[in-house]
């Protein structure tokens, strides 16, 4: 019977050493074999396991595992002017990283460029801190605005007509007379000036040329193995869908809005004038009219295609993000040479699956889940 040596740890040492000085020889000498170096196939995708309201403090949060890539996604909404949307949106792609002639990028429709009347918006930030290990290199070399990127991408993707309808963003009062001819300052409040009661209450019309929701969408990676783009988007989306704006007065006396608590309604019970100088907003759950999701692949070494690449398998090769909405495919690729659309095609259809299978870990997650919203930030 074959012995280990008597000192086996130096094999392991001795493979660790190898991983890093040599990873390109390294990780060859898995893919000549048609599997990688974790054990998974080439078109393995390492499921995401999905956790709906984590945070107990935002309007919605999601977080998401999948490997050892750890992502943490929180709502907070804060009420402001409307904003007009930005007509023909489309993907932020730098100018090195278009794709190939025949592929599409993410612009919108004309029969959905139509629609720029002012409303709310979705602001995402998609935080890389230096814990949890990312370093953005990839065969086409550093990248040290790769967050930058992934934010754009995803503020301007949530923010297509084909994903919400930024019209339910605007507030819309439960009461208010149906003439009143209150202007901007008078909501705002005059001090100097006394307005009657009936003048002061602001009516739905009104309110909704004034005042919308803007909501930020924070994404933390906790912990980096490659894929950004999948799960930041993954994440970003769960928090979203499991998203409860919350019930809003606009405060006579503050001159603000100001969130409505449960505590409020008992003293209106005792204190029926606790009511005269508040507006109320009711509670009302976010909905996307789609659901946008992403499939990433990488071309290690320029010879073989991998989905779901760890962090390893980035730096040796190029990105190709394929996002899935609204029954098209889009595609955004970083860095590297011009693929062919021949090949985006096979990418394509081999991320049909995969998508399915995210869609339903989303759909399974967000049907367990409990909203309880305790604070949002105004």
């Amino acid at each position: 019977m074959n012995q280990l040596p008597a000192d086996s740890s130096s094999l392991t040492m001795d493979c660790d050493a190898f991983r890093t000085v040599l990873p390109a020889e390294f990780h060859r000498r898995f893919l000549v074999k048609q599997v990688r170096s974790d054990g998974r196939y080439f078109l393995t995708y390492r499921q995401p396991r999905i956790s709906s309201n984590t945070l107990t403090n935002c309007c919605g949060s999601a977080s998401v595992r999948a490997g050892n890539n750890y992502y943490l996604a929180g709502v907070r909404g804060e009420v402001g002017p409307q904003v007009a949307k930005v007509c023909a949106s489309s993907i932020r792609q730098p100018t090195n990283s278009a794709c190939s002639e025949s592929s599409e990028s993410l612009h919108q429709p004309q029969d959905e460029t139509s629609n720029s009347s002012p409303a709310g918006r979705i602001i995402v930030s998609v935080e890389f801190p230096s814990i949890c290990g990312a370093d953005f290199s990839d065969g086409a070399g550093p990248n040290t605005n790769a967050h930058l990127l992934i934010s754009g991408v995803l503020t301007d993707l949530l923010n297509s007509n084909s994903v919400i309808d930024t019209s339910q963003l605007l507030l819309r009062a439960t009461e208010g007379e149906e003439n009143s001819e209150l202007d901007e300052d008078e909501l705002r409040g005059d001090e100097d000036g006394a307005h009657s009661t009936a003048r002061s209450v602001l009516t739905e019309a009104k309110i909704e040329r004034t005042f919308a929701w803007h909501l930020h969408v924070h994404v933390v990676c906790l912990e980096y193995d490659g894929n950004p783009v999948d799960f930041s988007l993954l994440a970003a989306v769960a928090a979203l869908e499991n998203t409860v704006l919350p019930a809003l007065c606009w405060d006579m006396k503050a001159k603000w809005w100001r969130q409505w608590r449960p505590t409020e309604s008992n003293l209106a019970m005792h204190d029926p004038t606790h009511l005269e100088n508040l507006s109320l907003l009711k509670e009302r759950k976010l909905v996307l009219a789609n659901r946008p999701l992403s499939v990433t692949f990488s071309h290690v070494m320029s010879q073989w295609w991998v989905v779901d690449p760890s962090r390893e398998e980035e730096s040796l090769g190029c990105g190709l993000s394929v996002i899935f909405l609204r029954n098209r495919w889009h595609v955004l690729r970083v860095g590297g040479p011009p693929v062919a659309a021949s090949v985006v095609k096979q990418l394509q259809m081999q991320a049909g699956a995969i998508v399915a299978g995210a869609d339903a870990a989303l759909t399974k997650a967000l049907q367990g889940a409990h909203h309880c919203v305790n604070s949002a930030a105004l």
